[in-house]
């Protein structure tokens, strides 16, 4: 009997579009050939042997991963290419991976309602994208480490933008006034300077 979960992932692949790769060997073939081979059922490190030799250069999915469900491209016993997955809190994603990670370009919807879209590096927002919160608030710009990093609009519910320079998901400006340094004063505008230097290193 199926559990929810899987439910819920047979729904998210069915949608995936047709790979150009060949589809990948199924559970049970893996499971038969490891058995004849091994003379047994095949320990955790045989199966990840037997993963990376025969899940490559192909298109599928494997109940042999227990912490997520995958459907999409494979090299190497790894998520590689285009892919969907939803992970053991149901957050789902669907776009690029590269050995294991997102990494690329992706969408990530999240049980809770929000949204990311964008590009992703080692499997984290980076770079580029859009977040939109459960509660409905927009953040358009840039992101590093899932926080908000440089340039960005920030679009409030009642459809006020805030529009700047962001660091750790802080308004810079705001940053400063905090700091103490009123946007009259002359270090002000160092403030700003500062903190955009950071976001360079």
């Amino acid at each position: 009997m199926k559990t929810l979960y899987s439910l819920l992932f047979l729904l998210v692949s069915a949608q995936v579009q047709a790979s150009e790769l060949p589809p990948c060997p199924d559970t049970q073939t893996l499971i038969s050939e490891m058995v004849k081979k091994y003379q047994g059922p095949p320990n955790a490190e045989q199966i990840k042997q037997t993963m990376k030799k025969r899940m490559t250069n192909c298109f599928g999915s494997t109940e042999l991963i227990t912490d997520m469900e995958y459907v999409g491209e494979w090299k190497d016993g790894n998520f590689h290419g285009e892919g969907k997955s939803v992970d053991k809190n149901k957050n789902k994603y669907e776009g690029q991976f590269i050995n294991n990670f997102k990494d690329g370009f992706g969408e990530m919807v999240f049980v809770t309602g929000g949204s990311y879209k964008g590009e992703w590096k080692l499997g984290e927002p980076n770079g580029q994208g859009t977040f939109i919160s459960n509660s409905g608030e927009k953040f358009v710009g840039g992101f590093r480490g899932s926080q908000w990093f440089g340039q960005g609009t920030l679009t409030l519910l009642d459809g006020n933008n805030i529009t700047g320079l962001w660091y750790e998901s802080n308004f810079v400006p705001a940053l400063c006034e905090r700091a103490g340094i009123p946007q009259s004063s002359p270090e002000h505008s160092k403030c700003i300077m500062r903190y955009m230097n950071k976001i360079d290193e």
